[in-house]
């Protein structure tokens, strides 16, 4: 049961991983961007940051920038709840703590993507 739950939240954080890097990617690729109206919007990742996205040496929207440093707050979430899980004995409310504030942070970055796709 407990190797079942912790497995069920390894797959969720890998969708919120994979999911943020390879959509913020395409939505890159397609969307395109208007730099010179918005010189202030945009930044220039690090060498490191860009390596481990596998993105190119060019200027991103920051809203982008930001999506792809959710990724780490998904697998911060999931570290510190791995470690709540097996360190605490209310197993059920440690689950159902990680479930609720996961799908609280998807549903508040889902909402900022669309409103940033829109503008």
């Amino acid at each position: 049961m407990h190797r079942q739950i912790i497995m069920i939240f390894a797959t969720l954080t890998l969708w919120g991983v994979l999911g943020g890097t390879i959509g913020t990617k395409k939505a890159l690729k397609e969307i395109f961007f208007h730099r010179e109206y918005y010189p202030k919007r945009y930044i220039m990742p690090g060498r490191r940051f860009r390596k481990l996205f596998g993105l190119k040496k060019s200027k991103i929207p920051k809203w982008i920038y930001i999506e792809f440093c959710m990724t780490f707050v998904y697998i911060a979430l999931f570290v510190v709840f791995l470690l709540l899980y097996v360190s605490l004995n209310n197993k059920l409310l440690v689950a159902e703590a990680y479930f609720w504030i996961y799908v609280i942070i998807m549903g508040v970055d889902m909402l900022r993507i669309f409103v940033c796709v829109i503008l």
